[in-house]
């Protein structure tokens, strides 16, 4: 999964929606990723988030709470018809599920690019070493809450330490993530390691 995830991010591409809901396994009991509802080409949120950016820098630099904050943002967001990126970001970016999304997106920082998906990815690995979805005890508005403090990653349990510390590589921030082709080598490593086969 990992090494597709690599190469879907090498087309350029972001999934945007990794999970386990949406990991298939075929008739040879192989996992595929599924469900590219909502992934896009990474260019193109780039240039939509510029867009989001630019419209917001004022209200994000301002002190005024997160409430009034996510008004001013929806205000300034329709001032203008013709400003259908930033729209369309937006609603992009309110499809994610709050538990699949790092802090920095919760914050100042709502880039939905391939370091959305490695994190993501993180969650998944957590999915498979705990058998329940990250946070799956707290309402939404509380992991808002915890994401929006910079405490958002649900705890990982005790385990085999070459597996937990790929999860809190991926659960890093933005600029200290590894790279998705680099968690898929180290996973190649820890399976043949462990003398598994796939990751």
């Amino acid at each position: 999964i990992s090494s597709a995830l690599a190469r879907i991010h090498g087309l350029g591409i972001v999934h945007l929606d990794i999970a386990a809901r949406n990991i298939l396994l075929n008739a040879r009991k192989q996992p595929k990723i599924a469900d590219f509802g909502l992934a896009v080409f990474e260019k193109d949120m780039k240039v939509q988030f510029e867009h989001y950016r630019d419209r917001t820098k004022h209200i994000h630099a301002s002190s005024v709470q997160d409430q009034e904050r996510r008004l001013l943002i929806d205000i300034a967001m329709t001032e203008d018809l013709d400003e259908i990126a930033v729209r369309n970001y937006k609603m992009q970016n309110e499809k994610r599920p709050v538990a699949w999304s790092p802090s920095w997106v919760i914050q100042e920082n709502p880039l939905l690019d391939s370091h959305a998906d490695i994190y993501a990815f993180g969650c998944f690995l957590y999915e498979m070493l705990t058998h329940r979805p990250p946070h799956a005890d707290l309402p939404t508005q509380e992991i808002i809450a915890k994401k929006a403090r910079g405490d958002g990653n649900a705890s990982i349990p005790v385990g085999d330490e070459r597996f937990t510390d790929v999860i809190r590589d991926c659960w890093k921030g933005y600029d200290d993530q590894p790279s998705m082709l680099s968690v898929a080598e180290t996973l190649q490593w820890l399976h043949q390691e462990l003398g598994l086969e796939g990751h």
